[in-house]
């Protein structure tokens, strides 16, 4: 197994949606949101490796919870072409609301681009 990518040294045991399963399940049945995006059924968004993060259980709990917010330097960067490719011009308030931190990728989708960086330490604020 491998360690929880919030930097917390756990054990990894869970598979976070970062774009969580009740945004994609909207977006799945929203054909008007869609602004033209060929968008997967929800049960194959919810299978997409690219939306996933390895996570500890207790981690993931809280974050869901709030009192631990994921940065956004922790994401990888299937995350932001994912999120961009499913939620469109919506990715980055999504991302904003819900993680924080600054990140160039996270820049990057108001210009309609992404650029591949990695970080090189993440920390959980």
């Amino acid at each position: 197994m491998s360690a929880c990518m919030c930097g917390c040294g756990r054990t990894a045991d869970r598979k976070h949606h970062v774009v969580y399963r009740d945004k994609l399940s909207r977006v799945a049945s929203d054909d008007a949101g869609r602004g033209g995006r060929q968008i997967p059924p929800y049960k194959a968004l919810i299978k997409d490796r690219r939306n996933l993060l390895k996570v500890a259980s207790s981690c993931e709990r809280a974050h869901h919870a709030g009192s631990v917010v994921y940065p956004l330097s922790c994401l990888p960067d299937s995350v932001f072409e994912f999120a961009a490719e499913v939620l469109g011009p919506t990715a980055f308030a999504y991302l904003r609301g819900r993680y924080s931190g600054e990140d160039s990728r996270l820049e990057a989708l108001t210009d309609g681009c992404l650029q591949q960086t990695h970080p090189s330490s993440c920390v959980v604020t």
